[in-house]
């Protein structure tokens, strides 16, 4: 009989197959947050050597490594946010600073969040449970069948009178009862983590910017679809022009009725006390519109929809200068002709003619002489243009002259295309909107919960998990299995005085323990299946889920198979009896059997799921999986799309045909494996 000390074999139902010490060892492994591994290690031999030393030491480098690899991701995490309050002072730098946080940092930073940590420590942590129950439930029976022949000894000792043999047995009956009780006990170094995890369970700690319970608040969440709209286009815009008390003085107004109420919800969103008159950059204005090839700064919108415009004039007062010379040492032109203007900055190009104008103004003894708006009606290179005065004014030459780009006068109109653009950054650098309504980084916020759907559907929930099963209460219940035959403190004495009672109640004992630890067995897979769909990884299963071939004859098999994956890596269900993890193949047209789970030697899953879609009829057929009730998915920088394997199956004749063309001649072989 196997003893359950032996530290270097466990029994094993099956004698064909045994699992040595080593290997339960490393079936038990689990990769956990960040990469983080739990590891047993081998119980060092009764001599110490050399082996016993670097076992040592791999048990204490084993505990380095998962912290330093959680460690890592938390400095890269707190790196991503110092970038973040680094680029506070401006807002463009800001904007990309939090994409990386979102894209680069927060990934691996979730994976030791409790949404996904506490689950992926309670699937190891349940592993080992049932690792131990599968060895109490063979070690037990061996030792209650000792029991029971040792008591049949001890009442033949009695029938005899051999005293000494009485006390030997009594003796060894109560270690027996002792060694059951600390068989069970090994449950009990699991009972603090487990306590702890019903701790965490109730935290409700959400994703960062994860509305309401999230670990941060402000982050856009509340923002109205029009806000985080880029901009609004349409074609039934109205210009509305009311001219002053000349042609260069005059207010403008834009309105349109198919955007009307998406732009009144911008409402509350302008900047309050801005002087447009001192923009220089349409880039610095919070919000434009582009109307028949012409911008204009959008100051406000009405209650019925009218926006209020402003046409910003980009400022070269100081810059520009009259040339006293026409051409290459020419003398000044004839007054009443055009005027050739020049700068030291290149400022002119061929999109202003004659559509912009230039403002003079000079300080000439005789007062502002040249003052006016003339238009730009040639333009040579980007330092020389020629003007010309609008209002028949003839140029008189000055010494000290400036200028800048005017506008011309807006014309009025119905149907007018136009696009109505947000500058998301200046309005988070006025304080407007919060940052997460910049669209590129709801793009990937949203991204984010795309690709952690199973923490996203819980903001403010805490895990969304059911109540761990009961480990004291199983304890509890085997250990009074027990200690309803014999005392906790059971010794030879009491041995001797109740074996007839004992004897009686053995073999119940023995059923109770095994009914309780196989209840609780059950209750701690069907846990696991719960917990299993937030595990999985759609994206790296994705990559092994394959149709071979993917062109095939009419009648003729196609293999499908997938290796399903948890999110650190690790093989889905690894460790857990079979059927834990359910996987499904899907498909448009024809047959495909049931998925059929790969298991190893030991009757452990591989993660292989494999089946065979099979055709009667030539056609063009999709397939597609799921695994733990969630489709197999590849992320597209958006959003998880479902993966779709396209197979076609055809006539022979036609795979010659398509054979023929390929290779240029006539085979009878297929064109690609034909899998049986």
């Amino acid at each position: 009989m196997t003893k359950p000390s032996n530290p270097d074999r466990v029994p094993l139902p099956d004698d064909e197959i045994e699992e040595t010490y080593s290997e339960l060892i490393d079936e038990l492994q689990c990769t956990c947050a960040a990469g983080a591994k739990i590891q047993a290690a081998t119980l060092p031999s009764a001599t110490i050597n050399l082996g016993d030393i670097i076992a040592d030491q791999t048990r204490i480098l084993t505990a380095f490594t998962s912290a330093y690899s959680i460690i890592t991701v938390i400095l890269r995490m707190i790196s991503c946010i110092i970038d973040v309050i680094c680029a506070l002072v401006s807002p463009f730098s800001l904007i990309f600073a939090i994409i990386r946080l979102f894209g680069t940092c927060l990934p691996d930073f979730i994976l030791i969040f409790p949404q996904l940590a506490i689950p992926a420590k309670i699937i190891c942590i349940i592993k080992i449970i049932l690792s131990i129950i599968d060895y109490i439930l063979n070690v037990i029976i061996p030792i209650i069948e000792e029991i029971i022949e040792n008591i049949s000894n001890l009442v033949d000792a009695f029938i005899f009178g051999n005293t000494d043999a009485q006390i030997a047995v009594a003796f060894k009956i109560a270690a027996l009862f002792k060694e059951l009780l600390n068989i069970i006990g090994i449950l009990n170094a699991l009972a603090a983590i487990w306590e702890m995890i019903k701790v965490l369970l109730n935290l409700g700690i959400a994703l960062p910017c994860g509305g309401g319970g999230g670990s941060c608040v402000d982050c856009g969440d509340n923002c109205p679809p029009a806000v985080q709209e880029t901009s609004h286009t349409g074609t039934d815009g109205q210009m509305i022009v009311i001219f002053g008390s000349d042609v260069f003085t005059f207010q403008m107004y834009f309105y349109s009725a198919t955007k009307r109420s998406e732009l009144l919800t911008l409402q509350d969103y302008f900047p309050k006390g801005l002087d447009y008159t001192e923009f220089k950059d349409e880039e610095d204005l919070p919000y434009t519109l582009d109307v028949d090839g012409n911008t204009y700064a959008v100051t406000s919108i009405a209650s019925n929809g009218m926006m209020t415009l402003f046409q910003i004039i980009p400022d070269m007062s100081t810059d520009g200068y009259l040339s006293l010379t026409y051409g290459a040492g020419l003398p000044l032109p004839d007054p009443t002709k055009d005027v050739r203007l020049g700068t030291p900055t290149g400022q002119f190009t061929s999109s202003m003619e004659n559509a912009n104008y230039v403002t003079l103004s000079d300080t000439d003894s005789a007062g502002y002489i040249n003052g006016g708006t003339w238009k730009i009606v040639q333009v040579y290179d980007s330092y020389n243009a020629v003007l010309r005065r609008e209002d028949g004014e003839t140029w008189i030459a000055s010494s000290e002259v400036y200028w800048r780009i005017a506008p011309s006068a807006p014309s009025t109109g119905t149907n007018k295309t136009f696009s109505f653009n947000i500058n998301h950054t200046e309005l988070i650098r006025h304080n407007v909107i919060n940052l997460g309504c910049h669209p590129a980084v709801k793009v990937e916020k949203d991204a984010l919960s795309a690709r952690f759907s199973a923490i996203a559907d819980n903001y403010g929930a805490g895990l969304g998990l059911p109540d761990l099963p009961d480990l004291d209460g199983a304890i509890s219940s085997v250990t009074g299995c027990i200690t309803n035959v014999v005392p906790t403190d059971v010794d030879s004495q009491y041995i001797l005085d109740n074996y007839d009672t004992i004897a009686n109640q053995i073999v119940p004992m023995g059923e109770c323990i095994e009914n309780t630890l196989n209840g609780f067995r059950t209750e701690l897979i069907s846990y696991g299946q719960e917990i299993y769909p937030r595990l999985f990884d759609p994206e790296a299963t994705a990559e092994s889920f394959t149709a071979s071939p993917l062109l095939q004859i009419v009648g003729h098999n196609i293999d499908v198979s997938l290796t399903a994956y948890d999110r650190y890596g690790e093989i889905l269900g690894r460790g857990f009896p079979e059927d834990v993890v359910q996987a499904e193949f899907f498909t448009s047209g024809g047959e495909i059997s049931s998925a059929t789970e790969v298991l190893d030697a030991y009757g452990v899953s591989t993660g292989v799921y494999t089946s065979i879609l099979t055709s009667s009829v030539p056609r063009t057929a999709v397939i597609t999986a799921k695994v733990a009730d969630t489709y197999v998915s590849e992320f597209d920088g958006y959003n998880l799309i479902t993966k779709e394997i396209e197979v076609e199956f055809i006539t022979t004749s036609e795979m010659q045909k398509r054979r023929s063309a390929i290779i240029g001649e006539v085979s009878s072989e297929p064109l690609g494996a034909i899998s049986e």
